[in-house]
């Protein structure tokens, strides 16, 4: 069998139950690849490789150089013989000279697969660029046997500029335990809350002028420093939201996790800026109607906006009015069974990872 390995060097347990973990996971499951992956961790510092993920290999790379890049390079020279694909995430200059190293030593055997990972800021304007480090970037690009994307709509960008081979490859979800939800009155977010990029702000600013008089809003992940000090100064000014909004903190049991996600019947995502973020996945496989700021990905997931509305970055006077619409039930949604059904059909790993196998073969 063909051998498969997933190159991540700052790799840690939470990576295995996304991408980074569960691609070549599947790629191993459904019997196209053995697999393996390789990350700085010890192996003893990842228990999911003998729980989610039960049957990948697992191989440490050594932190010996101070770049990580020459680590991944000496670290992929040693092991030349043992591997037919490598996989790895973020393309850019140096890991591209990395991987195109590795295809001329091995004569072009080695095929590599790079998952692009772009998140919403990413400059598409910047590929148009003329410059000799540009050039080259671009020649190390068309040099790779594959280059995917998760955003259909990055994908359409990819098409238009024409400058190399894109495909549109989604990331996929775990499936649901069960498509049976007992649905609350609960607006759920999940994520780095108080971060910039998750801007948790404007959430608590929506749902305070909303004043909803049914939902519940709650809050899970961890706060970020100085974010604490604002959560107290909310409560403080704001003492009457105490009974509707929760902050959890971190919850690193999954099965708690996806317990809120299935008790939860909206799920809401306040993100400058995202990738595709498991969250969103997540949210749809259990039932939940999205809420979200418009970044590719969201509309992707939505469907645009059947399973879901979209608001502006910030916008939260939107927000709020869209949080009294489903708090007065002010317009109907699709049942959470439908939302689970249409997710686990667009996001099945199973297919996702065909595409991928059929696109290295």
């Amino acid at each position: 069998m063909r051998k498969f390995i997933c190159v991540f060097p700052k790799g840690e347990n939470v990576h295995l139950t996304k991408d980074v973990g569960l691609i070549p996971y599947y790629l191993f499951k459904e019997g196209y690849f053995e697999s393996t992956l390789a990350f700085y961790s010890n192996r003893n510092e990842l228990p999911y490789l003998d729980t989610a993920v039960k049957g990948l290999n697992y191989k440490k790379i050594k932190k010996t150089l101070s770049s990580d890049y020459l680590n991944v390079l000496l670290f992929l020279i040693l092991q030349i013989r043992r591997y037919d694909v490598v996989m790895m995430f973020h393309p850019n200059y140096f890991s591209l000279s990395v991987a195109y190293i590795i295809k001329n030593l091995s004569f072009n055997r080695v095929k590599f697969y790079f998952k692009m990972d772009l998140d919403s800021t990413f400059d598409f304007a910047g590929l148009k660029k003329r410059s000799l480090k540009r050039s080259v970037f671009n020649f190390l690009m068309r040099k790779m046997d594959l280059l995917s994307v998760e955003a259909h709509e990055d994908f359409k960008q990819f098409e238009r500029l024409g400058k190399f081979s894109v495909k549109h490859i989604p990331n996929g979800l775990i499936p649901p335990l069960t498509h049976e939800f007992s649905k609350e009155n609960i607006l759920l977010t999940v994520g780095r809350l108080g971060s910039y990029q998750k801007d948790t702000e404007t959430l608590l600013k929506a749902f305070e002028l909303a004043n909803p008089k049914n939902l519940k809003l709650v809050l899970i992940g961890p706060l970020d420093s100085g974010f604490q000090i604002y959560v107290q100064d909310y409560f403080k000014v704001k003492p009457h939201m105490k009974g509707k909004v929760e902050f959890k903190g971190i919850i690193n049991d999954r099965e708690e996790l996806m317990n809120h996600y299935r008790r939860s019947k909206f799920f809401v995502m306040t993100s400058r800026h995202e990738g595709f973020p498991l969250a969103l996945l997540e949210a749809i496989a259990n039932g939940c109607f999205i809420l979200s700021t418009g970044f590719p990905a969201a509309k992707d997931v939505t469907e645009n906006e059947r399973y879901g509305y979209l608001f502006n970055v910030q916008d939260y006077e939107a927000l709020a009015k869209l949080i009294l619409k489903f708090d007065t039930c002010d317009f109907s949604i699709p049942s959470p069974q439908e939302i689970s059904k249409y997710a686990h059909e667009k996001y099945n790993w199973n297919r996702i990872v065909n595409d991928i196998y059929l696109s290295l073969k």
